[in-house]
């Protein structure tokens, strides 16, 4: 009589670990596929900020200068993984500003850093902010994916 009541419970305890057990396993991917990005976005900024630095109106090495294009394709370059129509970009340098998304700033070719700010001991700023895409809330009901905004800076002295 006994063993009839113990059917099916194995299945039911299955259902009541693995459910959650999933949920935490794919959070944790989803987590580290965050973080890589963020890495990623924060290591191609500061590269991106290394090539302007030293491009200045000093250098003196063949084909010295830099222009909002040249920066930003190390960036792209520099960001294996990212997708480029989801990295947003901001140069400053001084008052001097340009905003745009990657694949825009790649087209431009307009000097940067700016005459006024291209000697050596000038401040400039790289600010890049990426959307990213979350796959796991497309598992929630109701959702059609959720979007996390990760924000990288560096700046850094001119020098040359």
């Amino acid at each position: 009589m006994r063993r009839t009541r113990q059917r099916g419970s194995a299945a039911v305890e299955t259902a009541l670990v693995a459910i959650p057990m999933i949920c935490m396993f794919l959070g944790t991917v989803e987590l580290g596929r965050c973080m890589w990005m963020y890495h990623t976005l924060s290591s191609a900024t500061k590269a991106a900020a290394r090539y302007a630095i030293v491009h200045g109106e000093s250098c003196v090495a063949a084909g010295c200068g830099s222009s909002v294009a040249t920066v930003a394709g190390v960036l792209r370059r520099s960001g294996i993984g990212l997708d480029a129509r989801n990295v947003s970009l901001s140069f400053t340098a001084g008052t001097a500003s340009v905003e745009c998304v990657l694949p825009t700033c790649e087209a431009r070719s307009d000097a940067w850093p700016p005459a006024s700010h291209n000697t050596a001991g000038k401040k400039i700023t790289i600010r890049a902010s990426y959307n990213f895409v979350s796959v796991i809330t497309g598992f929630w009901p109701g959702q059609r994916g959720g979007t996390v905004q990760l924000i990288a800076q560096s700046t850094e002295a001119m020098q040359f």
